[in-house]
């Protein structure tokens, strides 16, 4: 059985699309899974390290989670999002280039990732890396 024609609106160059079109159904289902992506992203983040550091510890920030063993979590989870805003299509230009650079500056927090000064609990490795990227030199503490 096929859906039916879109339908014009007010005489724009927008159309809907009827609720029982199952592309629909999908795109809606999707926005819904990326929103819940978005704010269980700290609880899972959080609550995953702390069963595996086996100790009640929360980070400074949602990206000091990168420098845990949850990195890949939350790597996965920006790109995830990343990729859905920039192939969301909004109802006009200025809702393109939004979620165009929000997709866009998603990926880029997951991939261009900033040295961080003090590392608790990262691996010795790490630490030097950081101190280079954050101008500290590999003898500074």
């Amino acid at each position: 059985m096929h859906a039916a024609p879109a339908k014009r609106r007010g005489g724009g160059n927008e159309y809907t699309q009827p609720t029982s079109d199952q592309r629909v159904i999908s795109y809606l289902t999707l926005r819904k899974a990326i929103g819940l992506i978005g704010i269980l992203l700290p609880v899972v983040l959080a609550g995953v390290y702390m069963l595996l550091a086996s100790k009640i510890i929360f980070q400074a920030s949602i990206s000091a989670y990168y420098y845990t063993s949850m990195r890949n979590v939350l790597v996965g989870a920006l790109c995830a999002i990343g990729v859905f805003l920039f192939a969301y299509r909004g109802y006009g230009w200025q809702d393109n280039l939004c979620t165009n650079a929000a997709g866009a500056f998603a990926v880029g927090v997951a991939w261009l990732v900033k040295g961080q000064a003090i590392l608790k609990d990262a691996p010795p490795a790490v630490t030097a890396q950081s101190r280079v990227l954050t101008g500290q030199g590999a003898g500074s503490p």
